[in-house]
């Protein structure tokens, strides 16, 4: 067999992760992606970055992963790169050398690091698209534009100084805080310790319920962006996932 279904979950978020997408994939474009089976997988892997789950050398590669190593070209001048791996082949050669391959295009918004900074390294592809230029997810794209443009502009024209400060205490720390706080009574911890903890949190909901207009339309954007992102991802991820399916 040359991976396990964990394998491939694994990898699958591995390939996603592994390098900051968000800022070297054309979004107009994308990247030229190859994922094949390779029986030499995982062999000279960097030791340090990034971080394997088992360990970074070759044994603990084909634990991880299986034989599933990816190969990818960027800017589409046909030089695919691997991380293991220290050659550059071309469409053909990889062809060659990798009879079970299989070849996807993929996105910069794979990347868990795309977000409303985006837009400053994008801006010509953002502008193409808002323009009608062709391209897999035009109006998904104009959507995440539009609310990551008003989080932007709420950030830095309309916000004070001290909504700034409040804004790093919204309703995403809220529901971490609830959170913590079950566990903390799963855990029969003190009740000090919960008293002070649930005080903190009914301090957070009454400065989330009074906060000026502004800053809830700041959250608003927050979170909205944060959904549209996460199904961005969520189409990247079942693009590989296909693609392996076909190996």
């Amino acid at each position: 067999m040359d991976f396990t279904p964990e394998q491939q979950d694994r990898f699958v978020d591995y390939l996603m992760d592994c390098h900051s997408w968000y800022k070297h994939i054309p979004l107009m474009a994308g990247g030229a992606f190859y994922i094949v089976i390779d029986e030499n997988a995982g062999q000279s892997y960097p030791t340090k970055h990034p971080r394997l789950p088992f360990g970074n050398d070759q044994e603990n590669y084909v634990k991880a992963f299986g034989l599933l190593e990816f190969y990818r070209c960027l800017s589409w001048d046909d030089h695919f790169h691997c991380n293991s791996h220290r050659e550059t082949f071309s469409h053909t050669q990889l062809k060659e050398k990798f009879p079970k391959h299989v070849f996807v295009r993929l996105f910069p918004y794979m990347s868990p690091g795309f977000n409303e900074e985006s837009l400053y390294a994008h801006k010509e592809d953002y502008k193409m698209i808002l323009d009608g230029i062709a391209h897999e997810e035009p109006e998904l794209l104009k959507s995440f534009y539009k609310v990551a443009d008003e989080m932007i502009d709420l950030w830095q024209n309309k916000l004070t100084d001290l909504d700034r400060e409040d804004a790093m205490q919204g309703p995403d720390e809220l529901e971490d805080a609830l959170q913590y706080l079950n566990e903390l009574k799963k855990k029969d911890h003190d009740q000090e310790h919960y008293k002070s903890e649930l005080d903190d949190i009914n301090k957070l909901k009454q400065k989330i319920e009074t906060a000026d207009p502004l800053l809830k339309r700041y959250w608003s954007t927050e979170r909205e962006l944060r959904t549209l992102g996460f199904e961005l991802r969520s189409l990247e991820k079942s693009k590989i996932i296909k693609a392996i399916s076909l190996l």
